[in-house]
């Protein structure tokens, strides 16, 4: 008998590969346990043939929707993904120097000028809707004409997702290699939730803002009559003091298309029953304020894992808040985003300074 060690050698050394690493790597994503006699018979040619990179492709190609490939594991899912983020305005702006965030034109159909970015009137959209469908005609030229990407962020050209919430630089945006990273754990990153201590959020549509109580009850209507599953949900949002606000979300492409189809499904039913005679070009943006409410009702129902992230202005700060944006750096303070998390501000500071904290930071 051969001892494993004169045997085998050692240490082991590869002299050489039988094919190049390229088509090895293909080769790889054949599962042979999985080729039926028909996939078989309708590829004989390409798996007799030789084994060159123009028959590996040509065979798995003839294969790839036949169950024989397969999976990529989540570590060449997360190598291949693309992420966009689209910074959505209606205008020229100063767009971020940031890898993979894209500026978007919305309601360029309704623009004699335009300052050169990615256009929502090309293409499937419905970008003549903008003054009252707002930054959606934006989203729905997404849905409907980016067909890369396979994560898709919304963000304004004023309000971005920050790690601050009052300090509006770009340093502090959120990276689109962070996002991948995060929704590994998360199904959907939205804005942090903004409070109503007076109102519901169902009351806050039409009491504190600048919503038709006539439009949400139409809003309600429809969406009970389509989709009768989400009613408990809408009820739940509606009765809510809390809600993420700015039509701003990530998530996949599949979470995307999903929500779409059922958003616009629901407002171009709604948008038949609206009557906006009368309105001011605020109230006219009736179905972008919808939309908000929308989102937090699909997350309710889905159940979906959210994260919820800052989103900083980025507009000129009154003195105030650029105080505030001081605080939220310093450590010992514990002041996140809306959070104030030293009970003792009050004597630190004053009762004056704490209401203006409570009324700015929640």
């Amino acid at each position: 008998m051969y001892h494993p060690i004169l045997l085998w050698g050692v240490p082991a050394k590869v002299i050489r590969f039988r094919f190049p690493c390229s088509i090895v790597e293909k080769l790889l994503q054949l599962d042979y346990g999985k080729l039926t006699d028909e996939t078989i018979k309708a590829n004989i040619d390409a798996l007799y043939d030789e084994v060159t990179e123009d028959n590996i492709d040509q065979l798995l190609t003839g294969i790839k929707n036949t169950g024989a490939l397969k999976p990529k594991s989540i570590k060449e899912k997360k190598k291949m993904a693309k992420t966009t983020m689209y910074v959505i305005g209606h205008s020229d702006f100063k767009v971020p120097q940031l890898k993979d965030y894209v500026p978007l034109e919305v309601g360029a159909a309704l623009h004699s000028e335009h300052p050169g970015f990615v256009r929502d009137d090309t293409g499937d959209n419905i970008s003549s809707k903008n003054l009252s469908f707002c930054e959606l005609t934006g989203i729905y030229w997404i849905w409907k004409n980016d067909k890369e990407s396979d994560i898709i962020g919304i963000c304004h050209y004023r309000r971005y997702f920050s790690k601050y919430l009052y300090d509006c630089s770009p340093k502090y945006y959120l990276p689109t290699d962070k996002t991948e990273q995060l929704l590994e754990k998360y199904d959907i990153i939205l804005p942090k939730r903004f409070s109503w201590f007076k109102y519901t959020v169902a009351n806050a549509y039409y009491e504190a803002g600048d919503g038709k109580e006539k439009d949400l009850h139409i809003l309600e209507d429809v969406l009970c009559e389509k989709y009768p599953d989400y009613s408990e949900a809408m009820h739940r949002v509606w009765d809510s003091h809390v809600a993420s606000y700015c039509n701003m979300f990530i998530c996949s492409r599949e979470q995307f298309g999903k929500y779409c189809e059922w958003l616009f499904d629901i407002l171009f039913e709604v948008e038949k029953h609206v009557d906006m005679n009368g309105y001011t070009v605020q109230e006219a943006r009736a179905f972008g304020y919808m939309s908000e409410l929308l989102t937090n009702v699909w997350v309710e129902h889905h159940r979906l894992r959210v994260k919820h992230i800052p989103v900083a202005a980025n507009v000129q700060l009154p003195k105030m808040k650029m105080f505030i944006a001081r605080l939220e750096k310093i450590p010992v303070l514990g002041l996140t985003s809306n959070i104030l998390l030293c009970k003792d501000i009050g004597n630190i500071f004053g009762a004056k300074l704490k209401k203006v904290l409570k009324r700015y930071c929640g």
